[in-house]
């Protein structure tokens, strides 16, 4: 006989009943620029681009982060999940899911991403690039509007 999952109702109630089971790398890289002149300015930016995907299967729950970053010396990627579990399956809405992503998953993998960023650029440039320390709700992501999952 199946249970029905409980149905999370706010996000403090999902804080409560979570908790964290590992951390997964999916990449972790930095890539130099063959034409770079070391003359250049090497942090000269391209721009940062974020992407967030959330997993919730039964009793588990995902965040991924993805950053690019793209320098005038290269390319830097780092893509790493905090994942989580609950001891009973649960149900949450998309909005939840979302807003336990922006308020914790993500300021818990952002010391991970930071330092991932600052260990693969001191390897490939040289020189450790740091993340800027950000505070909550400097990086967030909304649901899309055309998205049921």
């Amino acid at each position: 006989m199946s249970e029905t999952p409980h149905a999370v109702s706010d996000v403090h109630e999902l804080v409560a009943i979570l908790n964290i089971v590992g951390i997964t790398y999916y990449a972790v890289s930095a890539e130099r620029d063959e034409e770079f002149d070391d003359g250049d300015d090497a942090e000269k930016s391209g721009g940062q681009e974020w992407g967030l995907r959330i997993r919730h299967n039964e009793n588990e729950y995902g965040a991924r982060l993805r950053l690019e970053i793209t320098l005038a010396i290269g390319r830097v990627v780092v893509d790493a999940a905090m994942e989580y579990e609950a001891a009973e399956p649960f149900e949450l809405s998309q909005e939840i899911a979302y807003e336990f992503a922006n308020e914790v998953a993500i300021m818990a993998l952002l010391p991970y991403m930071r330092e991932a960023v600052a260990s693969a650029t001191q390897r490939v440039f040289g020189e450790a690039m740091l993340l800027p320390i950000l505070p909550r709700g400097a990086i967030s992501f909304q649901p899309a509007a055309d998205s049921d999952a």
